[in-house]
């Protein structure tokens, strides 16, 4: 099942995973997912570093995403970005929860529901917090990059399983505030 306006995501048993991880990990160049009140997403090759970075050669034009990536990605970042973007889950009590997040002392005495709001739940100024000049749209992109990308993990790893995989955009929030929990639905 898939209902985007509630974030509910289910694979049917015949549908192979491939088919939703790859237009999920490149959302960049797609529009604002329908029902949530957001920024258009950036390009990749509208990004101020990409730009500033290209217009820096004497022939940019043959630079592009691939170059970038080319000149300034280290292949041990790429795969220490994957830590975030596929990330490792544990259960504990009948609970789904980041693994990177998780203490024991959180949940306990908690319901599943509460347990994994507290565990699960992540403020994506907080995961670049040295980052300095990045504009609003590049977090709420990446945002939209993660929650795709978790759904695709959570799916993965449990299959027989509903999640809702939040986004949520409220200027109450200290930026973009990205949750996971399991639902009844």
């Amino acid at each position: 099942m898939f209902n985007n306006s509630q974030f509910l995501y289910r694979l049917p048993p015949d549908c192979k995973l491939f088919a939703i991880l790859v237009p999920c990990l490149c959302p960049l160049n797609k529009p604002a997912i329908k029902n949530l009140v957001m920024e258009e997403t950036r390009k990749p090759e509208d990004l101020s570093r990409f730009l500033e970075w290209k217009n820096s050669w004497s022939d940019p034009e043959p630079m592009d995403v691939w170059q970038y990536i080319s000149f300034n990605i280290h292949p041990e970042d790429v795969l220490l970005l994957g830590c975030l973007l596929l990330p490792e889950f544990l259960e504990y009590e009948g609970g789904v929860f980041l693994a990177q997040n998780f203490r024991q002392e959180i949940v306990q005495g908690r319901s599943v529901y509460e347990a994994e709001l507290a565990v699960n739940t992540v403020l994506i100024y907080e995961l670049f917090e040295q980052a300095r000049h990045v504009d609003d749209p590049v977090f709420t992109a990446l945002g939209q990059l993660l929650q795709k990308s978790w759904t695709g993990q959570l799916l993965q790893t449990f299959p027989d399983r509903t999640f809702r995989v939040e986004l949520l955009l409220d200027e109450r929030n200290y930026g973009p505030l990205l949750r996971f929990y399991q639902s009844a639905e």
